[in-house]
């Protein structure tokens, strides 16, 4: 296990200071939440097999991608919101 020292927590905390930062076992959960996402999207990987793949219940690579494209329809709103608004900000200027 590898350990901080002083200067690099100093640093560390100067850097990322108020970010959490995540545990391990939450990082790997989030890496292989994405790894599952990109595999289906770019390889059109079966839902099945990347369930078997990453010892993961079909339903959950399933939701996976729900609320992946959920946040993309959720982004995309939002910059079309802001795109309308500069456009009635440069309307009324």
């Amino acid at each position: 296990m590898v350990f901080l020292g002083n200067e690099q927590a100093i640093r560390l905390c100067q850097q990322y200071g108020g970010f959490q930062i995540p545990t391990r076992d939450r990082l790997y959960r989030c890496l292989r939440r994405q790894a599952v996402i990109a595999e289906l999207l770019t390889r059109g990987t079966s839902v099945t097999t990347l369930a078997l793949k990453y010892n993961l219940k079909p339903a959950s690579v399933r939701r996976f991608v729900t609320e992946d494209r959920r946040q993309v329809r959720e982004m995309e709103r939002a910059n079309e919101r802001l795109e309308a608004a500069r456009i009635r900000r440069e309307a009324a200027s």
